[in-house]
């Protein structure tokens, strides 16, 4: 009984061998003809711009004449009035939309895909490039309130009004709001009234995290800001991931400090 079971088992086995073995593909057959590309149609794009002032106030007058152009072409669309703008008659695609404004920051929707056949919509906010910047910036070590700390002060003149400020840290002395210069950016409040400074408490592990140690030099780079620089005037850099914060101050104040 049990050699029956042996054989009958090495013959089944056989058998599985040789339909495994087996193929049913053919050759394969011609190519067929390639289809129809998709359709490129006509649409738009319309919004509205809105204006900030360098308070983060919203602006009501001088809304009209305020540009908004396609990267790369010489289409411009300029707003109305009431800050609308209106782009007719562009085919399937992907665009790049800029907005600028004298005396405002600029501001980028970058890759926009647009699939024709009607208009979408996409508003933008600029704010006012401020009217102050710092006279120095300078940088030690917190005895007291955050030990050990790195404290970096930038002096300004006084305002009876809440001001903003983003201090740009790097590895080098050209650390600046350009993305490709600074490692990392800190933003803070300059208080109303009497208050002629901001401080930045940065925690060393912070700055070591950027590969800036014991020894090495920290720059640093301070401009005054919109307080809207969070959501107006603002977009992404993407070659580097950086923000480009563009209502800031025209100038900064520099300095350096050797890590501790």
């Amino acid at each position: 009984m049990k050699t029956f079971s042996f054989f009958s088992m090495l013959a089944l086995s056989g058998v599985l061998v040789l339909c495994s073995g087996c193929s049913k593909t053919g050759p394969a057959g011609p190519a067929g003809a390639t289809g129809p590309a998709g359709p490129s149609l006509s649409g738009g794009i319309n919004g509205h711009i809105f204006l900030y002032d360098q308070y983060g106030a919203t602006v009501l007058a001088g809304l009209a004449g305020t540009r908004d152009s396609i990267v790369g072409t010489n289409q411009v669309a300029v707003a109305d009035s009431n800050g609308l703008y209106k782009f007719a008659g562009l085919n399937t695609g992907t665009y790049t939309f800029a907005v600028a404004k004298a005396g405002y920051g600029s501001v980028m929707a970058q890759s926009v895909q647009l699939v024709g056949g009607g208009a979408i919509y996409h508003d933008f906010k600029i704010a006012q490039i401020p009217s102050f910047s710092f006279s120095a910036v300078s940088a030690a070590v917190n005895t007291t309130t955050n030990p050990g700390n790195i404290d970096i002060t930038g002096t300004v003149t006084a305002d009876t009004r809440t001001r903003s400020a983003i201090l740009y840290i790097g590895k080098t002395a050209s650390v600046s709001s350009a993305p490709s210069t600074y490692e990392n950016y800190y933003t803070g409040n300059i208080k109303a009234g009497a208050t002629t400074t901001i401080t930045f408490s940065i925690n060393p592990n912070d700055i070591h995290d950027l590969g800036i140690n014991t020894g090495s030099t920290l720059y640093f780079a301070i401009y005054g800001a919109a307080t809207t620089f969070g959501s107006a005037s603002v977009y992404q850099d993407y070659a580097t991931g950086h923000n480009v914060f563009t209502c800031i101050s025209p100038t900064s104040a520099t300095n350096s400090f050797v890590m501790p």
